[in-house]
């Protein structure tokens, strides 16, 4: 997140100085650095989600190609070497 607000600063910064060469010029560009970050947000979530899908996927198809090699299920889950889905959806 912190990172995101500094771009957003960054982007603020550097169309103010490229347009008006005035730091005081970021005051009235408040609202780009705010739309630049809703849609950063959205960028990230998805990007989020989708890596979270690809995870997932692979984490199934482990499994279910241990059970079809005779494994109960509780070891297919043991046996699946995909790393845990932990922390990839937070944002």
């Amino acid at each position: 997140m912190v990172l995101t607000v500094l771009e957003c600063l960054g982007v603020m910064a550097l169309l103010s100085y490229f347009f008006y060469r005035s730091w005081i010029a970021m005051i009235p560009m408040i609202p780009v650095g705010v739309f630049f970050y809703k849609k950063l947000k959205i960028k990230r979530i998805k990007s989020n989600k989708d890596k979270l899908e690809r995870q997932f996927k692979e984490c199934i198809l482990s499994v279910s190609i241990a059970i079809k090699a005779g494994y109960a299920v509780e070891n297919a889950f043991r046996e699946s070497k995909v790393l845990p889905l932990s922390r990839t959806f937070l944002i």
